[in-house]
């Protein structure tokens, strides 16, 4: 399973440099919608998962591994670890590139003629991009896994990209009673430690049963 995690990691190399310099262009043209971080993780996240799979249909790597002495559950499980970790170093790089175009701001008059560099990038907005990130994930990847149909799979990879898009904006207040700025002001308070509890059990429910059923499809399938 590690070797099939590592592969994986191997062929999404390149997103890397992506996950730096596309979030960096959204920010800069257009520095003042708090939902450009979301979308930057999400779009990373999808370039992530075409290449995959993606490289896998072009070397019939899934033919290839179906024949090898492994369980078609941790062929899944191994594809969701590797989307975990991808999600986490897109989620890191973005934020990264949000911190260079900002620390850019120190350097003599940048600020002052170019004000767009100074982003504010508040802690509730890097949480909706880990939310959409993998609540993308836990959606597709269970429908790639259960046809074998590249319309179908086409059609769910586009039209999940708006409604999770819109899913922050239900979990997160931004509106009369918005989320205070500092998370650990709002952190100490008890209820909303209570929140935290149980949005980070519920997402890691979230994927584990896309993941079970994910198997559960995989193994139906004729390879």
């Amino acid at each position: 399973m590690r070797q099939l995690v590592f592969k994986d990691l191997y062929f999404l190399r390149a997103i890397w440099i992506f996950c730096l310099g596309f979030p960096a262009l959204l920010f800069i043209t257009n520095p003042s919608n708090s939902h450009i971080f979301s979308v930057s993780c999400l779009l990373s996240v999808i370039v992530s998962i075409l290449l995959s799979v993606g490289s896998d249909e072009k070397n019939d790597s899934e033919k290839i591994i179906a024949s090898l002495p492994i369980e078609r559950k941790e062929i899944i499980i191994a594809k969701y670890m590797t989307f975990i970790i991808s999600t986490i170093i897109a989620i890191v790089l973005t934020t990264a590139a949000t911190w260079i175009i900002r620390g850019m701001t120190l350097i003599e008059d940048i600020r002052v003629y170019h004000p767009y560099f100074y982003i504010e990038l508040k802690w509730y907005t890097v949480l909706g991009g880990i939310i959409v990130s993998f609540i993308y994930i836990a959606l597709f990847l269970p429908v790639y896994y259960g046809t074998d149909s590249k319309i179908i799979r086409g059609l769910f990879a586009i039209g999940l990209i708006i409604p999770t898009t819109l899913i922050p904006l239900f979990v997160i207040d931004e509106g009369e009673n918005r989320v205070e700025d500092s998370f650990g002001d709002w952190i100490m308070n008890l209820s909303h430690v209570g929140v935290s509890i149980i949005g980070i059990a519920g997402l890691a429910v979230i994927y584990i049963v896309s993941m079970f059923i994910a198997i559960k499809l995989y193994e139906k399938r004729d390879i």
